[in-house]
């Protein structure tokens, strides 16, 4: 058995493997989304869909760590990912 069979890596279907909580962006001119929360199930397929520019990317980009959102927290597999405001150097 490999590391990667092993009980403790294999998730149960239908498991949270992530979560988004009350999440908030907004670009210098318009809010792109706020109190934004869902969750991310093991075994199933999610989507994110909208208009072009509506913050489909950013909201990819906030759960890679590559962008810091507004508000709001991101759970990946039961570690939180601590979030800043934007203007936290200010």
């Amino acid at each position: 058995m490999t590391k990667e069979d092993s009980p403790e890596n294999k998730m149960e279907y239908g498991s949270t493997v992530g979560s988004v909580t009350n999440l908030g962006f907004s670009t210098y001119d318009r809010i792109l989304f706020e109190n934004l929360t869902f969750s991310i199930r093991s075994g199933e397929v999610t989507a994110i869909t909208g208009k072009s520019g509506s913050g489909k990317t950013v909201i990819l980009k906030i759960l890679a760590g590559a962008e810091i959102p507004e508000a709001g927290n991101v759970n990946i597999q039961s570690k939180k990912i601590v979030m800043c405001p934007k203007n936290w150097m200010i």
